[in-house]
């Protein structure tokens, strides 16, 4: 039988599947069908519940102008209004009115309450809401916000009551009051409306009342009416829900499509994981969601069953239909594979002279024949494969060379940073035999102090590919401690991923860094003393001209006092940058030493922008304090005079940086738990290159010194090292030629 004979046996059995499926396909045409009807019938009840419930909305809005339009009540709550003491007789006359002539005709109505514009309830069917502040409510504050006219109403959304002794969802429905003249809005009449009503016909009860044998359910046990609000919130019992209203979110289609005020059906999970089908109405007035809907499972219940049937019926055919296509496959084809798979397995353990032999003369007697012919092919590559291998392990003898003379110690560890292979030089480095360190993780090598940050960068170069870690300590088999930097790259191999570690003592440069810091203290300890007896006689200077301008001992020349006031000037710039040199030392060598207090920021502010007068006049500059738009004041945890010593540098500096008749500006802004100032100027900017460097000791810009050459370079150092202490930031944006402004965050606390 020829190959083709037998796959048209193998069409007769497919084509008795596909029929199989056919019938299938059949059934789903009819679910189809059948899902159609059950969302036009889903439609039709949205639309009829939707139609009391806008019945229902109107009927609850005409009462609320009806009781507006009282006369009784618009002469009793202008009285109460416009009398200083408020007349307990009228209140009282008013809340037994409410009560009984307007509370009593509607059911629905829960309670009234008459409340005037500011809020405050002047009367009510219940005595002990009379007095209380409705102006923190949340539907006061949205009525207050709708310019209400005579006859209109308001509606609230739907929210838990908390008046007339209840917790229920309820609606708030109020009408303006006004005078006589309907010139003068004297307060509002509100009706706490319950939602009971529209319960009753949601659920169906209100039918059952009215005389009907059945609800809107009917049979359908699943039948499930609700309504969400504008916020996607439950305001309605559900036959899943009923103690989550105004508490469970419901995040339908149907709710999102009437968002976008679109009326549709829909096939989706509910908030509880079961399939429905649903219709929605859209109330766009109230922004509420009328949902109509039917689990799948109830709505396709007689599918279901002739589904169970058909599939009964044809697991059976098709079990008889498989054993007969085995049958033949095993007869016809799969003997055939089995002889080929045989004959591969014997080739595949080495032997290139087997030959499969098959007598049958179709395609399988082709490939057969086509295996052969691959065999003797395999017999002659071979020889090629063995002196390729020859080749690889000579390029590995060579790699091992490689690995083992590198200068640096290297070691190759997996994913998880275990060590899979080691070099001598690792072997020397750490003291360990290398099935001990083959024995261990990366993290194991690290001394206690540096072990997290080299997770840490373990980790980076998982994602990066790369990372190099400065002053590792790594601690050797005999606890000595060795410095390193340590290289990690990530290392690919097919789908699995390994790193390697290639770490370099630097133990010799550690110890010059240690020479080079000593030398920095000799340096500073040198300064020091040089400052020290420099300050002295400086300062015996600087009071001699002191009596000398005072004219204590005679008068000078013009020229003369204008000598000894640059002497003077230039003994005192001295002297400043010999201050700035101590405060640096200290601050290098020790912590700075902060007398806190409560610093009102804008006050200090304020004091130390006065002691600018007269070289901001001499420039003809304008500096401008910000106010806090609060009006609050911003206190800061801190040491004044240190603080005042930042902000008067930053200051100095936007002053003699700044152009002729230009603006300083300083703003103070709360952000967060920080007052934040700026020192904004439009002078000569900094050059963007040297950004990175300007809070460096000793550093200025470029054209900084041009302007100002005898300055120390200290001040923003200082200032820096000040702020820090205070748990703050300082920070700058500047553009070359603009200007510059520099920010300081201190904690705060505001009052």
């Amino acid at each position: 039988m020829s190959i083709i004979t037998k796959f048209i046996i193998l069409f007769v059995i497919i084509f008795s599947i596909i029929s199989f499926g056919v019938f299938y396909f059949l059934l789903g045409y009819s679910e189809i069908n059948l899902k159609k009807q059950v969302f036009e019938d889903l439609t039709v009840l949205a639309e009829a519940e939707e139609g009391f419930i806008i019945t229902f909305l109107e009927q609850i809005k005409g009462r609320a102008v009806d009781f507006s339009s009282d006369g009784l009540i618009r002469e009793s709550v202008e009285k109460i209004i416009t009398v200083k003491n408020q007349p307990q007789d009228i209140v009282n006359e008013l809340n037994v009115h409410l009560r009984n002539n307007k509370q009593s005709i509607d059911p629905t109505i829960l309670g009234i309450l008459i409340i005037d514009t500011n809020g405050k309830v002047i009367a009510s069917t219940d005595e002990r809401e009379i007095g209380f502040d409705e102006s923190v409510d949340e539907y006061f504050k949205n009525l207050s916000q709708t310019n209400l006219t005579y006859g209109s109403v308001y509606i609230s959304d739907v929210f838990i009551a908390s008046h007339f002794n209840t917790r229920d969802p309820v609606l708030m429905v109020a009408a303006p009051l006004f005078t006589v003249d309907k010139s003068i809005k004297l307060g509002y009449i509100m009706n706490e409306i319950s939602l009971s009503e529209i319960n009753k016909v949601l659920s169906g009860q209100k039918q059952i009342e009215l005389g009907a044998l059945t609800g809107t359910r009917g049979r359908r046990t699943t039948l499930n009416i609700y309504l969400v609000n504008k916020d996607g919130l439950l305001i309605t019992p559900s036959i899943y829900e009923n103690e989550g209203l105004l508490k469970q979110q419901i995040d339908s289609p149907l709710v999102e499509a009437c968002r976008r005020k679109e009326e549709t059906t829909s096939i989706y999970k509910n908030h509880l994981g079961i399939e429905v089908l649903g219709a929605s109405m859209c109330l766009p007035t109230h922004g509420w969601t009328l949902v109509v809907g039917l689990s799948s499972e109830e709505a396709f219940s007689v599918i279901s069953d002739l589904r169970k049937e058909v599939l009964i019926s044809g697991s059976v055919l098709l079990v008889i239909l498989i054993i007969i296509a085995v049958l033949f496959l095993y007869y016809f084809i799969i003997r055939n594979i089995l002889n080929l798979k045989r004959g591969a397995k014997i080739i595949g353990a080495g032997n290139f002279d087997y030959e499969i032999k098959l007598e049958s003369k179709d395609e399988f007697g082709d490939l057969a024949n086509d295996f052969n012919i691959m065999t003797r092919k395999l017999r002659e590559l071979f020889g090629d494969i063995k002196a390729s291998s020859l080749k690889i392990k000579e390029s590995e003898e060579k790699y091992k060379i490689m690995f083992n003379g590198a200068v640096d110690a290297i070691f190759i560890s997996d994913a998880e940073g275990n060590f899979l292979e080691v070099n001598e030089n690792a072997i020397r480095m750490t003291g360990y035999k290398a099935g001990e360190l083959l024995a261990m993780n990366h993290l194991q090598i690290y001394s206690k102090e540096d072990m997290a940050r080299c997770q840490e960068q373990f980790k980076v170069a998982l994602q990066k590919n790369i990372c190099f870690i400065e002053n590792v300590s790594i601690l050797k088999k005999n606890n000595q401690i060795l410095p390193v930097d340590i290289g990690i790259s990530l290392l690919r191999y097919g789908n699995k991923e390994f790193l390697q570690f290639i770490v370099r003592d630097v133990s010799e440069r550690v110890a010059l860094e240690e020479h080079h810091k000593e030398i920095d203290h000799i340096k500073s300890q040198f300064i020091n003393v040089v400052s020290h007896q420099l300050r002295t006689p400086l300062n015996s200077i600087r009071w001699n001209l002191e009596v000398l301008l005072g004219g204590d001992i005679g008068s000078f020349k013009k020229d003369q006092e204008k000598f000894l006031k640059t002497v003077y000037l230039n003994n005192q710039n001295i002297i400043n940058i010999i201050s700035d040199l101590f405060l640096a030392l200290e601050i290098e060598e020790t912590e700075i030493g902060l007398k806190k207090e409560a610093v009102d920021i804008e006050a200090l502010l304020s004091s130390v922008a006065e002691g600018f007068k007269n070289s901001l006049a001499i420039k003809r500059i304008k500096l401008e304090v910000g106010k806090l738009k609060s009006g609050k004041i911003i206190n800061v945890d801190g040491d004044k005079d240190k603080l005042t010593q930042v902000f008067s540098r930053l200051i100095d500096n936007a002053v003699k940086y700044s152009k002729e008749d230009s603006k300083i500006t300083i703003k103070i802004e709360k952000i967060d738990n920080s007052a934040v100032v700026s020192f904004i100027d439009s002078g000569i900017g900094i050059p963007v290159g040297e950004h990175p460097a300007l809070f460096s000791k000793f550093f200025r810009a470029s054209n900084a010194a041009v302007m100002h050459p005898n300055a120390s370079g200290l001040g923003l150092f200082i200032s820096k090292k000040i702020i820090e202490a205070h748990h703050g930031k300082i920070w700058f944006v500047s553009t070359e030629g603009k200007g510059t402004t520099f920010f300081v965050s201190l904690p705060s606390s505001e009052f």
